[in-house]
């Protein structure tokens, strides 16, 4: 945590931080196995005054996370 503006935030990523790279036999689930899994539909999700977006009722997302 650094100090910025009398605030404690994260600090940032270091300039010369590597990049990951993940390769498909990285992975655990063989690629043949995976498929889409759908969590929302656009018509799920609301804007917010900051220009993000909610979930506005339940979905698979919900099931998920608990």
């Amino acid at each position: 945590m650094i100090e910025e503006r009398g605030q404690m935030r994260a600090a940032d990523w270091p300039k010369d931080f590597p990049g990951q790279k993940f390769d498909a036999k990285d992975l655990r689930t063989p690629k043949s196995n995976w498929k889409w899994t759908p969590l929302a539909t656009k018509a799920d999700l609301a804007p917010t005054d900051m220009n993000t977006t909610y979930v506005t009722r339940p979905c698979l997302i919900d099931t998920l996370t608990g």
